[in-house]
Order: structure tokens, then C-alpha cells, then sequence
């Protein structure tokens, strides 16, 4: 599993200073309470063998792909405990250009964390 990190060297976002530590220390939260050596579990970006999905059963599918970045985040904790190796590479996140983003970062915080508590707690049995 190769997955985008903006958190490695070479990785970068241009956002302002609190979008940044706020995205870093939520990153750190969800490493710490799901023992994830990923450091950047919201980035959405992932390469995988087709050989790796195929592993997937499909109650795993439909608990893992769904949401807004949730699905991301329950997709590395299986990979963990699938034992995959996960392997970061850097990626550069853009400015935003044309219309502000849709996403409502209180809203998105919140389905995190009970993404999070959920994994945490029973698994990928939601």
C-alpha cells in the first residue's frame, strides 16, 4: 500500500499555520489511538494492488468505502492489521484555485473522530 503523505520530506500544503498544525495534531491523534505508523491518515491519496482489494471481503468493502475521508482512514487501519506494508511517499497539496472548498471542517473533525472511536472500539464492525 503506498499512500501520499504531507508529512514526510518532500511533502508540503499551502494552507494557513492553523490548518496546518490542526491537520498535523489530528493526524498525530488518530497514530496514537490506532497505533497507525501512517503519518498523514487523511491525505485520500493510496496506490494498491488490485491483488490487496481483492482481498477484501464485501461486508469489508461497504464498511470501509463510504463517507467523505472516513472511508480513508478505515482503509489504512485494515491494511494494518492485514499486515500490508504501508509505504509513504510526499505529496504537494496546490493552492485551491477558483471556488472555496465545500467541506465543512467542524463537520469533518467530528465524523473523523467517531471514525476513530468506532475503529478504536469494535473494529471495521460499525
Amino acid at each position: 500500500m503506498v499512500c501520499g503523505s504531507r508529512y514526510v520530506k518532500g511533502g508540503d500544503m499551502p494552507e494557513t499555520p492553523l490548518r496546518f498544525w490542526g491537520s498535523y495534531f489530528f493526524n498525530l491523534y488518530i497514530r496514537l489511538l490506532l497505533h497507525s505508523p501512517v503519518k498523514d491518515s487523511l491525505s485520500g491519496f493510496v496506490a494498491l494492488r488490485k491483488s490487496v482489494l481483492n482481498r477484501l471481503t464485501p461486508g469489508e468493502k461497504q464498511a470501509i468505502f463510504s463517507g467523505f475521508g472516513e472511508w480513508y482512514i478505515r482503509l489504512l487501519w485494515w491494511g494494518k492489521n492485514q499486515g500490508l506494508r504501508i509505504k509513504e511517499v510526499p505529496v504537494k497539496y496546490g493552492s485551491r484555485l477558483g471556488d472555496a472548498s465545500k467541506m465543512n471542517f467542524v463537520r469533518s473533525i467530528i465524523d473523523y473522530t467517531k471514525t476513530v472511536l468506532q475503529l478504536k472500539q469494535h473494529g471495521l464492525n460499525l
